[in-house]
């Protein structure tokens, strides 16, 4: 027969469900009314993060966050984004990649790819995500007004030489 228990992997909802569960009946009592997995140690450690526990998506499980292979760089590609995200300039993950790598050569980083895999986990690590928009609307040129005079004009000219009708 094995003694030994199984990991489990208990979601922020749930552990703070018996966190409060605890603070009304007591670690032991927790534990046996949620089952003996989450034991009374656990319980005990579960009370001590309910802090974080309250930030965590209810979703996640843990508090993991993968470390970076290359600390120095990937500040100075943070940089980068926040800088361009300041100033309004919308950022595709290719161009965080091309500035990836144009640094890495500049911090003499050799075994860096800078692949697009790469790009989604430091931007999980750093949490940025993907813009669609930076500006509302982008600003009219000063002369928009008499650059549309000249397209009707062109059109129009264009209808006449070519002998077309308008289709309504």
């Amino acid at each position: 027969m094995d003694l030994k228990q199984k990991r489990g992997a208990y979601t922020a909802a749930f552990k703070l469900k018996v966190v409060e569960y605890a603070k009304q009946h007591g670690n032991r009592a927790a534990a046996r009314h949620f089952g003996e997995p989450p034991t009374e140690c656990t319980i005990r450690e579960w009370r001590k993060m309910e802090e974080k526990l309250k930030t965590l998506s209810k979703t996640k499980c843990n508090f993991r966050r993968g470390i970076a292979k290359w600390p120095k760089l990937e500040e100075q590609v943070k940089e980068f984004v926040l800088n361009h995200r300041k100033a309004g300039i919308a950022l595709s993950t290719k161009m965080i990649i091309i500035q990836a790598v144009k640094i890495s050569k500049e911090l003499q980083v050799h075994d860096f790819k800078g692949t697009a895999s790469w790009c989604q986990r430091f931007m999980k690590r750093h949490e940025l995500r993907m813009r669609t928009r930076t500006r509302i609307a982008q600003r009219m040129p000063d002369d928009y007004e008499e650059k549309i005079i000249n397209f009707h004009n062109f059109i129009i000219k264009q209808r006449k030489r070519k002998k077309l009708k308008l289709v309504k």
